[in-house]
């Protein structure tokens, strides 16, 4: 009896051994799959990051050009108003330097 018990007992411990060895088997390939997941979640991620970024850094530089192009508007506005402004005071310029000469 104590032998069928000590072989019962031995039986047990192996089947245990299996078991535990199966479990880290099957935890080792849960835990690579996870690590997949997590880097394929990281690389999607990045990857929604850059194309907002993209998307961003597209729309600001389209502000950009219309901000410019309105200001270079205004300047050329503004030069135009200063030639009038100095072609009309040139004829003034002119007839005063003609009349102090005379």
């Amino acid at each position: 009896m104590i032998k069928e018990t000590v072989d019962a007992v031995r039986l047990a411990e192996m089947e245990a051994g299996r078991v535990i060895s199966t479990a880290e088997g099957d935890a080792e390939i849960k835990k690579n799959q996870i690590k997949l997941q997590a880097e394929q979640y990281r690389e999607s991620a990045l990857q929604e990051a850059k194309e907002k970024a993209d998307s961003d850094m597209s729309d600001i530089i389209k502000k950009c050009d219309t901000y410019s192009e309105q200001v270079g508007k205004r300047i050329e506005t503004m030069i135009s108003d200063l030639k009038t402004v100095a072609s009309g005071k040139m004829e003034e310029a002119v007839d005063a330097v003609i009349d102090a000469l005379v």
